[in-house]
């Protein structure tokens, strides 16, 4: 089995430029984003810690004014400066909570938005890859690609057990046909081939016909009275799908990272 070592370096090609490019165009304008986001928050904040500040000195001022009383009115000055540092430290306390909250807050909605934006970017990325990955298969899906397919196939079908072949063709009458089913028409020397394999392995001269049908990106169905044996990369594509989704859903903090 011959494989083009060409068309497969110029694939990998493509598809590290496809990753270059999203890094470029869409991940580091992603990034920027979030920190101009995150410098917001800061800044914020800042603000938050300087009208603290703001208020303890106002606080501080008030006392030290208290303290120059008469000292006919100490007890009067003690109860207001105990009025005073109650209230003090009532504000200062409402003050932190307020700015704990708010971080709090901010927080919350920037991961948030950190999730649904990274959501976003990986939705388009897998259907990008995927897009790709079909249009690079169903432009490869001719010629020798074709060949291979059929050899996978017929390899494949050589390890199926004794007992999975008996029971495969167990609901076959004597005027019942096996079919073999591809992208596209196949030339009469994989034809033969095909039927020589099958009618070997099952041990019986069996009828095979063929059918081409473009639902299949690239593969190859063998088919027995409801029963199928198939090989298609469109499988593959499926189950690589499947498996994008299962690790975006379960490690969603770490890829933000």
């Amino acid at each position: 089995m011959l494989i083009d070592w060409f068309t497969v370096f110029a694939q990998i090609v493509n598809f590290l430029a496809l990753i270059w490019l999203l890094k470029i165009f869409l991940y580091k304008p992603i990034l920027k984003v979030i920190a101009d986001r995150q410098n917001e928050i800061n800044a914020q904040l800042s603000e938050a810690k300087l009208k603290k500040v703001e208020a303890d000195a106002e606080s501080e001022t008030f006392r030290k004014k208290n303290a120059e009383f008469d000292q006919q009115k100490v007890d009067k000055i003690k109860k207001i400066t105990e009025e005073t540092e109650q209230y003090r430290e009532k504000l200062t306390s409402e003050v932190k909570l307020d700015a704990e909250k708010q971080k709090t807050k901010w927080y919350t909605s920037l991961e948030n938005e950190k999730d649904e934006v990274f959501r976003d970017l990986s939705n388009k990325v897998q259907a990008e890859i995927l897009s790709i990955a079909r249009k690079t298969i169903v432009d490869l899906s001719e010629g020798k690609l074709e060949v291979q397919i059929v050899e996978v196939f017929l390899q494949r079908l050589n390890k199926i057990t004794k007992k999975e072949k008996e029971d495969f063709i167990s609901d076959l009458g004597p005027s019942d046909s096996l079919q073999i089913k591809t992208k596209s028409d196949l030339n009469e020397a994989l034809r033969e081939k095909i039927i020589k394999t099958v009618q070997s392995e099952f041990e019986k001269e069996i009828e095979v016909t063929f059918i081409a049908s473009s639902d299949l990106i690239a593969g190859i169905e063998l088919m027995s009275k409801g029963k199928k044996m198939s090989w298609n990369i469109a499988d593959y594509l499926s189950s690589l799908e499947s498996q994008i989704n299962k690790v975006m859903v379960k490690n969603p903090g770490q890829n933000n990272a």
